[in-house]
C-alpha cells in the first residue's frame, strides 16, 4: 500500500481515503460485552459497527483508533507520515452510513429489533435530550399537542421512536398530527449525528491533518429527514454523494430481464444530475461514486454530462467514476458486472473531458436559484425543501 500511494504521488495523483465500510471490531476493542453480542457477525470474524456507530461514541472511538494509527504511520517510500502528506487530499468519516438511513432506523424502531440494548441506549438519549429541551411534561405537551403518544414523557426512557419509512415528505406516515414530535426526533438524531462528525473533524485537526474532511456520501431513508441529514454533512469541509442510474433486473450484475433504458434528457435534473440538489453554496461538492450502469443504450452520455454540466456549469469540484479496478480495457463484461470504468465509451472520453475542464472551456455559471431555509424549519417533521417538478408533490427524482 505504501508503495502504491508513493507511485500515485509521483504522478501527481492525490488520494481520498474512505476507510470504513463498515468498521469491524473484536472483543479486544473493549466494547461492552452485552452490546458486542448484539452487533452483526462479519465475514472477517469480528462484528460490524454499521449503522449503530452513528450514535454510539464507543464505536466511533474504535474507528478513530484504527484511523489514527494509519495516519501516524510513516510511509518509507515518501518519508512522510500520512497525516503530513499533502497527497492525502481528503479523509471521509465512513462510506454509505448515516443515522437517517433505513439501516439502522427501521431495525431500531421495530418492536422485534435485533438490537434491544442499543435501542435502550438510543431511547435513553432521546429522553435526556427532551428533558434538556423542554424541562417538564407540561412544556412537552404544549409543543406536541395532539401529537403526544401514550407514555410520552421527558422522564420516560422507553418512548417510541420512528423508522425511516415513516419520515414522509408531508409528515409522519399515517400520523400527521405528530409532525412536531417527529421534527424533534429528527432534530435529536441530527444533533447526535453532527456531533459525531464534529468530533472526528476536531480529532483530525488536532492530529495535524490539513486536508479536506468529508462525512459520508449517504442519504436519508425518509424525505422529512433529508434536509436535516444534509445539515449534518455540512459539519465537515465538503459535501459528497453517490448516484447511479441505468441497469436492470440484474441489480449489481447484468442479467436477462427488465432494463432501465432511460436517458438523462427525459427529465430535467433527473438521474445522476439529481445529486446537484444536495449542493451547498458555500461548500465544495463532489460525487465519489457514479456510473450509468449497463445495459443502457445511452451509457455514453453520462461522462460528458458529468463533466460539462456538473463540473462545468454547476461548479462541482470532483466526480469519481465507479469503479476502476482492472488493468485492461473492457473488464467487467466477462464478469457481467454493472460497474466498470475501463470501457472505451467511458474511459475513452476522460482525457478530452478532463482537458476541457482543466482549461476552463466550460465555465461555472452564476447561481440561478438558491434555496435558503431557516434551521428551525428543517425540524418541523416535513421535508422543508420539497419541490414539485413531477406534478406529484415530493421530488421523487432525488
Amino acid at each position: 500500500w505504501d508503495r502504491w500511494f508513493a507511485v500515485l504521488k509521483e504522478q501527481g495523483i492525490y488520494m481520498t481515503w474512505s476507510c470504513f465500510y463498515p468498521h469491524v471490531i473484536t472483543e479486544d476493542d473493549g466494547y461492552p460485552e452485552e452490546l458486542y453480542r448484539e452487533l452483526p457477525k462479519h465475514r472477517s470474524g469480528g462484528r460490524s459497527s454499521s449503522g449503530l456507530v452513528n450514535f454510539m461514541p464507543r464505536l466511533q472511538d474504535a474507528e478513530w483508533e484504527w484511523l489514527k494509527t494509519l495516519l501516524l504511520h510513516k510511509n518509507p517510500h515518501t518519508g512522510l507520515r500520512y497525516v503530513d502528506d499533502p497527497a492525502l487530499a481528503i479523509v471521509e468519516v465512513h462510506n454509505e452510513d448515516c443515522v437517517f438511513w433505513h439501516s439502522p432506523l427501521n431495525d431500531l424502531a421495530n418492536p422485534k429489533t435485533p438490537f434491544p440494548k442499543h435501542v435502550a441506549v438510543l431511547k435513553g438519549m432521546w429522553a435526556r435530550w427532551l428533558k434538556g429541551r423542554y424541562g417538564d411534561d407540561g412544556a412537552l405537551r404544549a409543543a406536541w399537542g395532539e401529537g403526544m403518544r401514550r407514555g410520552d414523557s421527558v422522564d420516560n426512557p422507553d418512548m417510541s421512536i420512528y423508522g425511516a419509512w415513516e419520515m414522509e415528505a408531508g409528515g409522519p406516515k399515517g400520523r400527521h398530527a405528530e409532525k412536531k414530535r417527529l421534527g424533534d426526533f429528527i432534530r435529536f438524531l441530527a444533533e447526535t449525528q453532527r456531533g459525531y462528525y464534529e468530533r472526528r473533524r476536531e480529532r483530525l485537526r488536532e492530529l495535524g491533518f490539513r486536508g479536506v474532511t468529508v462525512s459520508t456520501a449517504w442519504k436519508a431513508g425518509g424525505a422529512a429527514a433529508d434536509p436535516a441529514n444534509l445539515w449534518c454533512d455540512d459539519a465537515m469541509d465538503c459535501i459528497t454523494r453517490h448516484n447511479y442510474c441505468g441497469g436492470g433486473d440484474g441489480g449489481h450484475n447484468i442479467a436477462p430481464g427488465k432494463v432501465n433504458n432511460e436517458s438523462h434528457l427525459n427529465q430535467p435534473g433527473s438521474h445522476l444530475l439529481a445529486s446537484g440538489f444536495y449542493q451547498v453554496e458555500d461548500k465544495p461538492m463532489i460525487l465519489t461514486e457514479w456510473t450509468q450502469k449497463p445495459p443502457n443504450q445511452w451509457k455514453a452520455e453520462a461522462a460528458p454530462l458529468m463533466a460539462v454540466y456538473s463540473m462545468g456549469l454547476q461548479g462541482w469540484d470532483a466526480v469519481y467514476h465507479f469503479a476502476g479496478s482492472r488493468p485492461r480495457m473492457g473488464s467487467g463484461w466477462p464478469d457481467m458486472r454493472s460497474y466498470v470504468t475501463e470501457t472505451p465509451h467511458y474511459m475513452g472520453q476522460f482525457p478530452a473531458l478532463a482537458f476541457a475542464i482543466a482549461k476552463g472551456h466550460i465555465r461555472e455559471a452564476p447561481i440561478a436559484a438558491a434555496r435558503r431555509v431557516a434551521l428551525d424549519d428543517v425540524f418541523q417533521g416535513v421535508d422543508a425543501l420539497s419541490q414539485d417538478f413531477t406534478g406529484g408533490g415530493y421530488d421523487e427524482k432525488m
